[in-house]
């Protein structure tokens, strides 16, 4: 009887643990936030993605750089003259030869190695040398562009609709504190064989932490039982935080993704729970007043602990995995004392480099597990083990199979719900995903 009486709390526990999470984690189609959260979502095409440093893509170089964003083959070079990155579909249309392997002309122009086709800023053929002087280019002979802008040390790209680029404005670094042009995070990245949304999930999941990352960021004795707060949605982000009852010991963290592709993580101290308000402005030399003073501490005492993960979707079971980081003991990587001491700021890089890799290869292994089992068939978020600690990941990953799809990562499994063949930048996409050229013509095709 008493065995039978464990068993039946147990199990009521489990029921009740699930009933919160469910509680916690469903989707009120009536909650205007959550609503705008899914609307302004839809299209995870639709962003700006940091894809290749600035510091590699160099206005002097001949060589172009090659890169791939939801599958799409992107030639990526300098405009040499103004420096201004540009990307276009890395196919010739002359033979399908890509692009990349090409070189840039001293006058701008993207030459085709294959035949000497060469290409401008636009995607439109202006040259064929085995055409007479005086005859023009194919008029099909174009290249789809992407729209690509610069900032906080990334060329940016775009790679769904045009006119939503626009909208969209510039694009900026997401970081949970703000003030990123005054306060510069460090930076780095790593190429994965890891499907993107794996390691978003994991970012979001702070219960892993003791375990797999016991001699880095966390050890042992940290776990403990924890839960995450109840969700807050808004137009651009869904986010929680962890609390950890009985150890308020344990440094307090916001955790948010922002779609498609970004996790923010926001730490906490007793310093750091006021930011200091921006200086303000100087007074205009027109204006016959004074503004009363507003105090303000100096930006070299503002130390925001803040961590912005992008996993960069460049393939079905592949990222680019690009890291912004400001700890609040280190100075920014723009600060004057660099200039200084040039070799202390590369050491530190180096060593910042190193550690996060270290960290890094923790979670490389078992998410390779992960993705084996996905591909056989396993479920990514198995809601009849889910605990309160999942929260935000099972939104997450509902936010996946609505927007992306379902079969898991690496896009294994049929087509879910509202995947839909869409065409764009001269690709043709099984959801969000490149699945072949379009408007491709064969030269068979043409022949009488």
């Amino acid at each position: 009887m008493t065995v039978s009486a464990g068993r039946d709390d147990v199990a009521e526990e489990r029921e009740a643990t699930t009933a919160r999470l469910v509680d916690e984690t469903k989707l009120d189609d009536t909650d205007p936030a959550r609503q705008a959260f899914f609307a302004n979502s839809a299209n995870p095409r639709n962003a700006w993605f940091p894809l290749v440093p600035s510091a590699q893509l160099l206005a002097s170089s001949a060589s172009p750089l090659s890169a791939l964003l939801w599958g799409d083959p992107i030639v990526l070079y300098r405009e040499p003259v103004a420096g201004t990155p540009i990307a276009l579909a890395d196919r010739c249309p002359h033979r399908a030869a890509a692009l990349s392997t090409g070189r840039i002309t001293t006058t701008g122009l993207l030459e085709c190695r294959y035949h000497g086709w060469a290409f401008d800023t636009e995607g439109v053929c202006v040259r064929v040398p085995s055409l007479p002087g005086d005859a023009k280019p194919p008029c099909a002979a174009r290249v789809a562009t992407y729209p690509a802008r610069e900032a906080n040390g990334w060329v940016w790209v775009w790679p769904g609709d045009g006119d939503a680029a626009e909208e969209a404005g510039e694009p900026q670094v997401p970081m949970a504190w703000g003030r990123v042009d005054e306060v510069p995070p460090w930076t780095g990245y790593v190429d994965l064989d890891i499907d993107h949304s794996l390691l978003v999930e994991n970012f979001l999941d702070p219960a892993h932490l003791p375990f797999t990352h016991s001699t880095t960021i966390s050890k042992a004795s940290n776990a403990t039982a924890l839960h995450i707060s109840p969700l807050t949605f808004t137009a651009t982000s869904v986010s929680g935080r962890q609390i950890t009852p009985s150890r308020p010991d344990l440094p307090s963290v916001i955790l948010a993704f922002h779609p498609p592709c970004a996790v923010l993580l926001k730490f906490r101290a007793p310093a750091l729970d006021a930011l200091p308000p921006p200086s303000p402005p100087p007074p205009s030399s027109s204006s016959s007043s004074t503004p009363p003073s507003v105090p303000s501490a100096p930006t070299t005492k503002f130390a925001p602990f803040d961590q912005t993960f992008i996993a960069v979707p460049t393939q079905k079971g592949h990222c680019r995995f690009v890291s912004f980081q400001r700890l609040p003991f280190l100075p920014h990587p723009d600060a004057p004392f660099w200039s200084w001491v040039p070799p202390l700021r590369w050491a530190l890089d180096a060593w910042l480099k190193r550690y996060n890799a270290r960290v890094l290869n923790e979670d490389y292994e078992l998410l390779r597990g992960v993705q084996r089992n996905l591909a056989r068939g396993a479920a990514a978020v198995d809601g009849r083990t889910s605990v309160r600690a999942d929260a935000i990941v099972a939104v997450y990953r509902r936010w996946w199979r609505r927007v992306v799809g379902a079969g898991g990562a690496g896009g294994a499994g049929p087509p879910g719900p509202g995947r839909q063949r869409q065409r764009g930048h001269g690709v043709e996409t099984d959801g969000v995903w490149f699945s072949g050229w379009k408007n491709v013509v064969d030269i068979e095709d043409t022949l009488p």
